[in-house]
């Protein structure tokens, strides 16, 4: 049997080739002996492959995608990512369109008049959202903070889902509409929900919900991605009800994150490193990036040896693959990046 394969290398470009055994083909590519390209960007991933009756069908199949545009053979990544999701069993998953529909339909019937919107930001909205690795973000404007009732229907809503919804679940906060219009920092809410508080909510969800209000100083960076690439899921739209919000508080609000980045790297690598490029992306050039966009940036931009690190990391993000990096070159990365990046000025959070 033959197989027309293309591998992701760790500066994430794509090499495509044909082989009789992909096991060995791969091991190949990361010893250095698999092709000249791949020698210089390990390691490389398998991230598709189609068997061929014949070895000319194969080397035929390997030179029509080559001759593919990057736009086509990433389509053809997509395709296949989703038929390997769809053949697994016990699959009950329903897709995140859906399951904000239903959470709009069932928010409108709980807040009627007072709903101002509804309006997704985070990776739905930058367009790279993984359902292993993503969690479902959106903001919930308000007239008036909601009663009791209404905040734990809010929250059964999200409960009810969970079921079906990513792994990651949902993270939404009610704001109102005064503090989205004249922007204060750090920005007040009135009810928030994210996947680390189902079990307080699930035990006394009439407690949570009194308890539940305060600031959030993450609410600059969200408030900037929902201006910048926002969707409104419902209610107003974007621009009549966000105001400007200053660039340095954006700036604190994705910058704290990085702070602990040499003890955060190796708890939780893919975020840490990829959160770490799209910071540089914004103090560098003030671009407003997701963490995929930060990581694609600063393959482009910061020193090479960190390439594979990066690229790793961006395919782990992409994927349900598992972070596996020398621990070493980890805290090296760490300590460059945070060398690179400047405390934001004033009274920082």
């Amino acid at each position: 049997m033959y197989y027309t394969y293309i591998v992701r290398c760790a500066d994430h470009t794509l090499y495509t080739g044909w082989t009789t055994d992909l096991k060995r083909r791969l091991a190949l590519h990361n010893s250095g002996r698999g092709a000249k390209y791949t020698r210089s960007r390990r390691p490389v991933t398998l991230v598709y492959a189609e068997r061929c009756e014949t070895k000319k069908a194969a080397m035929s199949r390997e030179w029509h995608i080559k001759k593919m545009r990057l736009e086509q053979k990433q389509l053809l990544l997509q395709n296949e990512e989703k038929n390997l999701l769809s053949s697994r069993k016990g699959d009950d998953r329903m897709e995140y369109q859906k399951i904000l529909r239903e959470i709009a339909a069932a928010y409108t019937a709980i807040l009627q008049d007072n709903l101002v919107g509804i309006y997704i930001h985070g990776s739905i909205a930058f367009g790279c959202f993984n359902w292993f690795k993503s969690d479902i973000d959106f903001l919930v404007v308000v007239q008036k903070e909601p009663d009791l009732a209404e905040k734990k229907a809010l929250i059964q809503t999200l409960l009810q889902l969970e079921p079906v919804c990513p792994p990651k679940g949902f993270e939404m906060s009610v704001v109102l509409r005064h503090c989205c219009e004249n922007f204060i920092y750090p920005t007040s809410y009135v009810l928030h929900y994210s996947n680390i508080y189902k079990k307080r909510c699930q035990t006394d969800l009439d407690a949570y919900c009194r308890e539940m209000n305060g600031t959030d100083a993450d609410l600059a960076a969200h408030f900037t991605v929902t201006r910048a690439v926002g969707i409104t899921l419902c209610g107003e739209e974007i621009q009549n009800v966000f105001g400007p919000v200053p660039s340095r508080y954006y700036e604190e609000s994705i910058y704290k994150d990085s702070q602990n980045a040499e003890e955060d790297i190796l708890k939780n690598p893919v975020y840490t490193i990829l959160n770490l490029c799209r910071v540089l992306a914004y103090q560098k050039e003030t671009l407003i990036l997701s963490k995929k966009s930060g990581g694609l940036w600063a393959l482009r931009t910061i020193p090479s040896s960190f390439s594979a690190l990066v690229g790793q990391a961006l395919h782990c993000y992409e994927s349900d693959a598992a972070f596996s990096f020398d621990p070493k070159e980890m805290a090296r990365f760490a300590a460059y990046m945070l060398a690179q990046l400047k405390k934001p000025e004033g009274d920082f959070q």
